[in-house]
């Protein structure tokens, strides 16, 4: 049976904003393996940065 225009509309938009946290969470533990020292908040703004800087280089649409 088909499914409604707007329930395959959530399950697109939910699939892109779990592709962009699974991002994210590879960015944010490659940066602690890089630098273990630092504070958690200062990995994530690092790790965030990283994906905007990636993001405007390639124009992805996270």
């Amino acid at each position: 049976m088909p499914q409604p225009h707007n329930t395959l509309l959530r399950e697109h938009k939910a699939r892109e904003q779990l592709r962009a946290l699974l991002t994210l969470n590879n960015v944010f533990s490659l940066h602690v393996l890089e630098e273990p020292y630092l504070s958690l908040n200062k990995h994530l703004i690092a790790a965030n940065l990283r994906l905007r800087k990636s993001k405007q280089s390639s124009n992805i649409s996270l």
